[in-house]
């Protein structure tokens, strides 16, 4: 494979270049509820790229009941049972991306809106239907976070990355700060960011992706140290929100690879994830109450499934396909 650094360079650096309204759907489960008013919660559509030439994908995130939802450059979308939907009327840039670990109707985004500029931090309490800014930025500036996640172990705190500063916020009570970030340079393949992940059950536990490999944090963000060797760049990051020393990530040395122990040693399972020349894995999305199946995206716009630990995988989309 060629070197993920480079890949995720180029890729950062790409610039992305209708479809008659169908029936609403009936829905069975709360977190797709349609709160904004009227509309159609979701719309059908065969593919990521069905009305948006380019589309690509930053975020994704798996909700029991509901299913696979999938961040792109043109809004979000859900793969639920081998069908592809379009989520609400935003067709925003949405970069950042995080679920509520505990609140399968709350999601959490950050990018750009299609009139340009940045969005700061959107929320989105009725599953993806409708957006709010809830933080704007510290300092004059509105913050544009390429990388977010909210903490299984703190659910009510959300870490960022926004022009090599990490932003630490508590959503309860609005408040935000700068952490300190000694001992990490604030680079990497996130479009320009490191990845982030944060670990279940230990509230200050933060992981980081970077070109240098993967860091951690046991201090919310302030100090950092390098726990792993030997896997090169590291791109798209995942750590389990049941399980604190499981973690996904996609390396330069070993592809996709998983790790038992936090980090330290990794294991190659990529078996099955075929990629292009400058596409790589920017993120892995558990399915809560396994180990066994996860799924991971690629920029590009595919996505794999795995359902034995990463032992092997199988495509479910492309972005120009539509699921397979």
């Amino acid at each position: 494979m060629p070197g993920i650094a480079s890949i995720g360079r180029r890729s950062a650096l790409l610039t992305i270049g209708g479809f008659a309204t169908l029936a609403v759907l009936a829905l069975g489960f709360g977190a797709l509820r349609w709160a904004s008013g009227g509309g159609d919660l979701l719309q059908p559509v065969p593919s990521l790229t069905y009305a948006f030439a380019g589309n690509h994908l930053h975020g994704i995130a798996y909700v029991p009941e509901a299913g696979l939802y999938l961040a792109s450059h043109y809004g979000l979308f859900l793969l639920r049972d081998g069908e592809l939907f379009q989520v609400g009327e935003s067709r925003d840039d949405f970069m950042g991306f995080s679920r509520h670990p505990h609140k399968p109707d709350v999601f959490f985004a950050s990018g750009h809106p299609q009139t340009g500029g940045n969005t700061g931090v959107i929320v989105s309490r009725d599953g993806g239907a409708s957006w709010k800014q809830v933080f704007r930025g510290l300092a004059a500036e509105v913050v544009d976070f390429h990388s977010m996640v909210v903490s299984p172990a703190v659910p009510d705190r959300l870490y960022g990355v926004h022009d090599r500063r990490l932003y630490v916020g508590d959503l309860a009570s609005g408040n935000w700060r700068f952490a300190a970030a000694r001992g990490i340079e604030l680079d990497g393949l996130c479009w320009g960011v490191p990845c982030l992940a944060a670990a279940a059950e230990q509230p200050d536990h933060l992981f980081a992706a970077t070109p240098s490999g993967l860091y951690v944090s046991e201090d919310a963000g302030e100090s950092w140290h390098r726990v792993s060797a030997g896997t090169g760049a590291i791109a798209g990051l995942g750590a389990h929100p049941e399980h604190a020393d499981l973690l996904f990530a996609y390396t330069e040395a070993h592809g996709v690879a998983r790790s038992g122990d936090g980090g330290r040693t990794w294991v190659a399972r990529n078996t099955g994830v075929e990629l292009p020349r400058n596409d790589f894995i920017f993120g892995f999305a558990f399915v809560p109450g396994t180990t066994q199946q996860v799924f991971a995206a690629s920029a590009g716009g595919l996505v794999f499934e795995t359902n034995d630990a990463g032992a092997s995988w199988r495509r479910v989309l492309t972005a120009e396909g539509g699921p397979n």
